[in-house]
């Protein structure tokens, strides 16, 4: 047995178009200093090469030396 119906997909309601009950600001970034080095730290900076490898502890400034 053979069909040869045709399967449609339900019928979709519109919804009626209402304003949020939010609104998103952008805002201008304000201005940033930018942060205090220390000797090793303004070194990665400085750092002339190639890829360099930075080993230190946590807490030592590592991400704020490569961001």
């Amino acid at each position: 047995m053979s069909s040869s119906s045709t399967r449609h997909s339900p019928r979709r309601e519109s919804r009626p178009r209402t304003t949020g009950a939010y609104r998103l600001v952008r805002t201008p970034p304000g201005s940033v200093e930018p942060p205090f080095l220390d000797a090793g730290q303004r070194a990665v900076v400085d750092h002339p090469g190639g890829p360099l490898l930075v080993l230190a502890g946590p807490g030592t400034g590592k991400t704020t030396t490569l961001v």
